[in-house]
Parts: structure tokens; sequence; C-alpha cells
């Protein structure tokens, strides 16, 4: 499995990280991680992990495009997962 990590900013105003959180549950986007951090006056970044297989990232970075409050849209990586270890962890 491939991850792809895409980080949106975003403006840091009300109902903005909702929006954005909302669409991608509504396309039932493969999200594997998503985290949220301050990036300055006004400014949040949504940083967002999805399982590239089932959610081409692509996709999400169109998705996201349409949001009023999108400031940016960076695809920052992929990531190769490794399956579970007989332990049931994962490794990167």
């Amino acid at each position: 499995m491939t991850e792809a990590l895409i980080v949106a900013r975003l403006r840091d105003r009300p109902g903005a990280l909702e929006r954005a959180v909302s669409l991608l549950r509504r396309r039932a986007m493969a999200v594997r991680r998503l985290s949220v951090n301050a990036a300055g006056d006004g400014v949040v970044e949504l940083v967002v992990r999805v399982d590239e297989s089932r959610t081409p990232r692509e996709r999400v970075r169109l998705e996201l495009l349409g949001l009023a409050d999108l400031l940016d849209i960076a695809d920052a990586a992929v990531v190769p997962v490794q399956p579970p270890t007989e332990t049931g962890e994962a490794t990167e």
C-alpha cells in the first residue's frame, strides 16, 4: 500500500476546517491520518494522508481546490507502507 500526503493551507475562519473535513467525508476518501497545525496568523494547515490505492492524490487535490478558504495546497510525499507485522504494528 502507498499513502499520499497532501498539505492544504486554509484561512482560519469559523467553519473552514469543518467544511474541508466534511468534503473528504462526503466524497468517501480513504483517509488514513488527518492532522491540523497552526501555521501563522489566520492560517491553519490540514495534513491529510490517504491510501492512494483507494483514493488517488490528484482526486483529493482537485476536491480541496474547490474550497473558498483554501490558500494553497501541496503534494508533500508518497509514503510506502509495509503490512502489519506479527505484533500487529505497521511499519513505515
